[in-house]
């Protein structure tokens, strides 16, 4: 099968941007550093990130496709941009979708790019969605999804969505907490970065099951209506008295968990291919309803928010939660993560590139935290997520990511 590219796209590649990207590159993978070292350079600059400029960086690791003896056209960023509105209320609903198919430059194991015409997500609207896309030698279309997107609002097998996280950052109602707290300085040494003081009482909520409406939005409302009534004298319901009293709140993990599956298929469920046509695809949303306590998961994804837990299947869902924590009236309540690296279930093997796995463990899969750059993407998930504004984290089997012998270019 050969998939045609259309000469008249909305969106392009900026090819000298793209080789500036490159260049970059070249550049790290000649730096005298470990081999660990420079696959963290990479792991930055991994997935899509919107630029000031209004341009996108996108980059893919995709060792599978070395081993694939394909041409050009067959190896391509495919990019969905909503042409109707998407109503994040509806249980259901068909959008229609603008795609374009855009090269991508192939350097060693990576696919890099920079991007015209991509638009990035916000709190008031979506934005384009995008993953890559190779035929095989069978003549199928596979897709290969961004690993640790900023926005992923219809789940795992659903492609990821660019998001305008510098936007959301800079807008956060909490700013002045991380004036305080924080040292200002990116590239400080490990023993400046910030710490905040260690919580006495933490309450381990779970977000499905914290509010009757079982999003971050819900529980949000909870402490926002428990703010209001002690700012103004009124007593507290004993049910509302069960949120108070406590330094920090440590959420069961909120990355995205495995979902339903009829059938051993990468298709997603929440989000349908109906019609196809070479600009214009018609697509059927779903909202997820994917019910976890959050440890079965396939590691895709982990940089993000299970959607079943957003109202609004907005990133902007969570800072709001942890903005409200950390302007209490009572004081600044910390925000505790449960992050799970220990292992993945087996439907990882649908989603994630082959060196991501060792093999079968009781939980599914072992996760193969040696491999530089593997480790590398597992470190950037947990910073990516992070950066949502949380004080501490706990890292569920994080026993097997403590140990690493770096290992520089020239072998010693």
């Amino acid at each position: 099968m050969v998939v045609a590219i259309d000469t008249r796209t909305r969106v392009r590649l900026v090819e000298d941007e793209t080789e500036k990207l490159i260049d970059w590159a070249r550049q790290n993978e000649q730096a005298d550093a470990t081999i660990f070292e420079k696959s963290q350079a990479f792991a930055r600059r991994m997935g899509a990130h919107y630029r000031s400029d209004g341009l996108t960086e996108v980059v893919f690791w995709a060792p599978r496709l070395l081993s694939e003896v394909m041409q050009e056209h067959d190896i391509y960023l495919e990019v969905l941009t909503p042409i109707t509105p998407i109503n994040p209320a509806k249980v259901r609903q068909t959008i229609e979708f603008h795609r374009d198919r855009v090269h991508l430059v192939q350097h060693n194991e990576f696919f890099w790019g920079v991007v015209e015409g991509m638009e990035a997500g916000t709190r008031d609207r979506f934005g384009s969605f995008y993953w890559l896309r190779y035929v095989d030698r069978d003549e199928r279309l596979r897709a290969i999804r961004d690993v640790m997107p900023y926005s992923l609002p219809f789940g795992i097998f659903a492609p990821a969505e660019l998001y305008d996280i510098a936007q959301l950052d800079a807008n956060r109602p909490d700013l002045d907490y991380f004036r305080r707290t924080g040292n200002g300085d990116p590239t400080a040494p490990f023993e400046k970065i910030p710490r905040v003081g260690a919580p006495r009482n933490i309450l381990e909520l779970h977000i499905g099951t914290a509010s009757r409406a079982g999003t971050f939005a819900g529980l949000t409302a909870v402490y926002k209506e428990i703010a209001r009534k002690l700012e103004a004298g009124e007593e507290l319901t004993h049910i509302e008295q069960n949120y108070v009293g406590y330094d920090a709140i440590e959420l069961l993990p909120t990355e995205p968990p495995i979902e339903y599956r009829d059938e051993y298929s990468p298709e997603s469920e929440f989000f349908s291919f109906i019609q196809e046509e070479e600009e214009t695809v018609t697509i059927e949303l779903s909202k997820p309803n994917t019910e976890d306590w959050g440890y079965d998961v396939p590691i895709l994804g982990s940089s993000t928010t299970n959607p079943a837990l957003l109202e609004s299947l907005r990133p902007d869902e969570v800072v709001d939660f942890i903005a409200t924590l950390h302007n209490f009236p009572t004081g600044p309540i910390q925000l505790i993560y449960d992050l799970v690296y220990g292992h993945a279930d087996n439907q990882a093997e649908l989603l994630l590139n082959p060196p991501f796995l060792k093999g079968p463990n009781m939980y599914g899969q072992d996760l193969n935290h040696q491999f530089p750059t593997v480790r590398a993407i597992f470190l950037e998930m947990q910073r990516r997520k992070i950066n949502t504004g949380a004080d501490g984290i706990r890292v569920d089997g994080g026993q097997d990511i403590r140990f690493l012998t770096p290992i520089r270019s020239g072998g010693a």
